[in-house]
């Protein structure tokens, strides 16, 4: 009978169930707490507004236009007024207000830009809604389409992008009172605002939906309403099925619903929700001022926005996509012939290939420019632009063409920022070493090693690149002093915190840039680049150590400027030494222990990590004190940075701090609930709290890196799955908290394959079962757990079938499916470490930045930073 219960219970491993996303992520506000929340639509818009209020936030807002700013839902003519609400419910991608008798509710659908609204009332009665448009009511028209769909148009609105054209739908026969002003009045809405008028049921109903379609094509918009409303409930569930499986590709659940599932669900819909495709498929940076794709931001945000998810697909489209952005030189191509029209006739072939190139006539002569983010939509090289130029063709002979590749010293990098086809920088040191990085971990992920073939190109350009304009001869990589980061500059110019001309962090990302080309070199059988870069690494290594490390002081310089000068300065930098590496440490463990004691006793809060020690001369306690200096000054000098609180988890777990690494995750779970926007994380938080105590948040209101250092802290540091395909192996390290006594998880990897995982977590005992569904492999699993001593516990077994690992917590004893297990013990370094807690947040006496007005931007301008 033993046996039997055991083979249940692992078959039911096997099989991916979902518990319901929604009800588990339900975030309901009494109508007192009036908050805001924001859903995008994961194309290029985002709808943002506030509980118990109408049209309190920018509504939605497509590229750079907000076309839909809300509605007001109507009960017989009368409006089912907000303010008078019980109570709303926020869920992800919809949310419900509920009055005493009825209820509406609101879906923003994401991958289309469709609103869904629905009206519910207790008794059958006239039901119906107002939209509220982003134009004046003097600029649109409506059309009636039929007895359920009505047209709003905007022919101001010239732009091929932005929708011009509102689509309304009801599952339920409606009339139109065009003038709505005495409603509106009722809720205190201008009648001006461009309304569709109250789209009243004819008949009286318990319940009536709207779909609403945004287009910039009448037809095409007629087109998919009419899909949508053939059943617009079977619609809703199928959409609803659809986003609970992307959001939880990688699925698990807790005892603990209230106190991680729910936030963790929260924060894994917002991180998803950062990827879109207003540039081409990307992860925007940052709400409402970042909508654009950052180089840096979104590889530090890969992992979190799609990998712990499972969305494999996705992230290898946003490498594919900014590898085609790559610098690779501008092509100059010269077309010289004496005959004019042949020339006329060339330019208008180019206009026909590319509109974006430009081309200039001097003389006999034509010159085209073309940057090499232009080369997959024009041409490469003069015989390519031969075969598609039909007058080149035509009439060879008659001209004379020559091509050259200028390059600059950006030549070989990813871009920090694509804002529009035209408007692409490269002005950044770590995007490219982060993309090189984030490449490794997607095949580690997915196993999709043949993708190496199609992106080793860009990676060798990158390295080659890098080491032909900013590797010195000590193998380090050189930048700017805002070239990091931490990039903030005074008007332009000078750097609020210069960490030029070698920077802690990008040392380690380099290192791990060479560490990937040569895995990547030797899989490609490029023999001569393995072993220029194995030479390199050994020599970057081996200087970063010698430079960076002081011995006497067991500590780790910030940064080392190009004179010379070692900067000591305490950041959090130095934290991702320890996880920037995808295994091997860069600088050795008992190193790595020392770094971490000096960043936790330095700069760790209850609520994060700053990004400059409250110690230091320049710490700035608050981000925004414009009496005393520009934000800008403290962006980087004291303020806390969300993300960081990542790699800060990951740091502290990989030393055996899981329970002051829980109370700091937590800690940051439930600023998700409780702090700012529901259900995501802003980009900031003051150094030193509020008198009462409580937080500041600062900066964006939603971060994509924020919520994805999180996902991955969650994934990959709790949880500890760590799949590393590219050599057929399976790192599980989990490290649960006491407070957690179950966890049921599935995590993907591969070729939609998963690992089932089931953790019961008992006073003096912990038991893993561990299974494969969905796989025909048989990968190697190293199980690594962290006592109490900091000391590491390892069993490498290979994974098939059944597995069950029962560790007894009191004398570190493993047995593997019922038998005995002699693990390999790493000694741990806590002797080094010691106690670690939380800092208590303070202004020193001292401190001249809130005593002296521009106290920094002074010492900067003078050149007295030191």
């Amino acid at each position: 009978m033993k046996k039997f219960t055991i083979l249940i219970l692992f078959t039911s491993l096997c099989f991916k169930t979902y518990s319901n996303i929604f009800e588990v992520s339900r975030v309901e506000l009494r109508n007192s707490d009036v908050r805001s929340f924001v859903f995008t639509d994961r194309l290029d818009g985002y709808f943002e507004n506030k509980t118990f209020s109408y049209a309190s936030g920018e509504g939605y807002k497509v590229r750079n236009t907000v076309i839909f700013r809300d509605f007001v839902s109507t009960i017989n003519q009368t409006p089912l007024n907000r303010k008078n609400a019980i109570k709303t419910v926020l869920y992800p991608s919809y949310y419900e207000t509920i009055f005493q008798n009825a209820l509406e509710r609101m879906f923003i659908i994401q991958n289309k830009q469709y609103v869904i609204i629905q009206i519910e009332s207790n008794s059958p009665e006239n039901l119906g809604i107002i939209t509220l448009l982003n134009w004046f009511k003097k600029d649109i028209s409506i059309e009636r389409i039929n007895e359920t769909t009505i047209a709003i148009s905007n022919t101001k609105i010239k732009s091929s992008t932005v929708p011009s054209i509102t689509i309304i739908s009801s599952d339920k026969e409606i009339e139109i009172v065009y003038d709505p002003t005495n409603t509106l009045r009722e809720v205190k809405i201008s009648p001006n605002f461009g309304n569709s008028g109250i789209l009243l049921s004819k008949e009286k109903v318990n319940k009536i939906s709207f779909i609403i379609v945004f287009s910039t094509e009448l037809e095409k918009g007629i087109k998919e309403i009419e899909e949508v409303s053939k059943n617009i409930e079977q619609y809703i569930e199928e959409y609803k099925t659809k986003l609970e499986k992307r959001i939880l590709g990688s699925y698990f659940e807790t005892n603990l619903k209230e106190i991680i599932d729910k936030p963790i669900y929260w924060s894994l819909y917002s991180g998803d929700g950062f990827v879109e495709e207003e540039f081409g498929k990307g992860i925007w940076a940052g709400l409402p001022w970042f909508k654009n794709n950052w180089g840096r931001d979104t590889f530090i945000s890969l992992a979190g926005c799609t990998l712990v998810q499972g969305n494999f697909n996705e992230a290898k489209e946003i490498i594919l996509n900014f590898a085609k952005f790559q610098d690779r030189g501008t092509l100059i191509v010269e077309i010289t012939s004496k005959d004019e029209e042949l020339l006329k006739q060339v330019i208008q072939d180019i206009k026909t290939i590319n509109k974006l190139l430009s081309v200039r006539k001097v003389e006999n002569k034509l010159l085209i420019t073309v940057p090499s983010y232009l080369f997959s939509t024009s041409f490469s090289s003069k015989e390519e632009l031969i075969l598609k130029s039909k007058t080149l063709r035509e009439n060879i002979g008659k001209y004379e063409i020559n091509e050259s590749i200028t390059k600059t010293k950006t030549y070989g990098r990813i871009p920090n920022l694509v804002s529009s086809e035209t408007s692409v920088q490269y002005n950044t040191t770590d995007g490219t070493p982060w993309f090189i990085r984030e490449i490794m971990n997607y095949i580690n992920y997915s196993g999709d090693l043949d993708f190496i073939k199609d992106i080793y190109p860009t990676v060798k350009i990158a390295i080659e690149g890098a080491i032909e304009n900013f590797v010195d001869e000590d193998g380090l990589l050189t930048h700017d002093d805002a070239d990091t980061w931490m990039d903030a500059r005074i008007d332009g110019k000078e750097a609020w915190s210069p960490r030029g001309n070698r920077a802690v962090e990008i040392q380690a990302l380099w290192i791990t840039s060479l560490e990937v080309g040569i895995f990547m070199a030797e899989y490609m059988k490029d023999q001569k680049s393995k072993e220029k870069w194995e030479k390199l690494l050994k020599k970057a290594k081996e200087n970063f150590v010698k430079l960076f490390w002081d011995d006497e002081n067991k500590r780790i310089a910030d940064r080392i400027r190009k004179d010379g000068f070692k900067d000591f300065k305490v950041r959090p930098n130095m934290l991702m030494t320890i996880t920037v590496p995808f295994e091997n440490s860069i600088i050795g463990e008992e190193k790595e222990a020392y770094i971490l004691k000096n960043a936790v006793k330095n700069l760790l809060y209850p609520y994060g990590i700053a990004s400059l020690s409250q110690y230091d001369e320049f710490f700035h306690p608050w981000h925004e004190k414009w009496e005393l200096y520009h934000k800008d000054s403290a962006y980087h000098n004291g303020t806390v940075w969300v993300w960081n609180t990542g790699f800060t988890i990951l740091s502290l777990l990989k030393f055996g701090y899981k329970e002051l690494a829980y109370s700091l995750f937590t800690n940051t779970l439930n600023q998700i609930i409780n702090e700012g926007y529901v259900g995501t994380l802003s980009e900031l938080i003051d150094a030193i709290p509020q008198p009462n105590g409580k937080i500041r948040l600062s900066g964006t209101y939603s971060q994509a890196w924020s919520v994805a250092e999180l996902n991955r802290a969650w994934f990959q540091g709790f949880i500890g799955f760590n799949p590393i395909l590219s050599k057929n192996k399976i790192k599980l390290s989990p490290n649960i908290p006491k407070d957690i006594k179950n966890l049921n998880a599935s995590l993907k990897f591969g070729n939609n394959e998963y690992l089932n995982l089931k953790i019961i977590n008992k006073d003096s005992e912990e038991i893993y079962q561990i299974s494969l569904s969905n796989s025909q492999r048989t990968p190697l699993l190293e199980f690594n757990l962290t006592s109490d001593k900091g000391d590491i516990y390892t069993i490498t077994f290979t994974l098939k079938g059944n597995n069950e690992i029962k560790v007894n917590k009191n004398t570190m004893t493993i047995t593997l499916n019922g038998k005995p297990s002699k693990p390999i013990i790493s000694k741990g370094f806590k002797e080094i470490i010691g106690e670690l807690e939380f800092l208590i947040p303070s202004i020193p006496e001292d401190n001249q930045v809130v005593k002296t007005k521009d106290y920094l931007k002074n010492k900067i301008l003078n050149k007295e930073w030191f």
